[in-house]
């Protein structure tokens, strides 16, 4: 919605560029195309100067990952890790907690496949 309001701020703005034009004594049509065009313009420069900036910021980082290919590397040698990798993945309540991730029930717990999706699937969806 920001772009769309951007957009309509810009056209407006070429417009008015447009008629300050046309004060100065130029047909209206050709005053507007002008004062779109030198926004347009404007705006591709401002875009082009950000573009380039970011580009050679960019230059200045090094796009390898260094500490994938170091753990890489010790595990081609067969050496151990200074710190343990992690475990199970594990998933976060709304209250901030940490939780194991979800297990499905065993095939033969004794009840039925409905009583089990009536009761531990329905707290599990209303809990999070």
């Amino acid at each position: 919605m920001a772009y769309a309001g951007l957009i309509v701020l810009l056209v407006g703005l070429g417009f008015l560029v447009g008629w300050a034009i046309h004060l100065a004594g130029i047909q209206a049509l050709f005053a507007s195309f002008l004062g779109l065009t030198g926004i347009g313009f404007l705006v591709l420069a401002i875009g082009g100067v950000l573009v380039l900036q970011g580009l050679r910021n960019l230059s200045y980082e090094s796009l390898k990952p260094e500490r994938t290919l170091h753990t890489l590397q010790e595990l081609n040698q067969g050496t151990k890790r200074s710190e343990p990798l992690g475990k199970s993945p594990r998933k976060w309540s709304r209250a901030g907690k940490c939780r194991p991730a979800w297990k499905p029930p065993r095939a033969n717990s004794g009840q039925p496949w409905t009583s089990w999706a009536t009761s531990s699937a329905r707290r599990k969806f209303r809990t999070g």
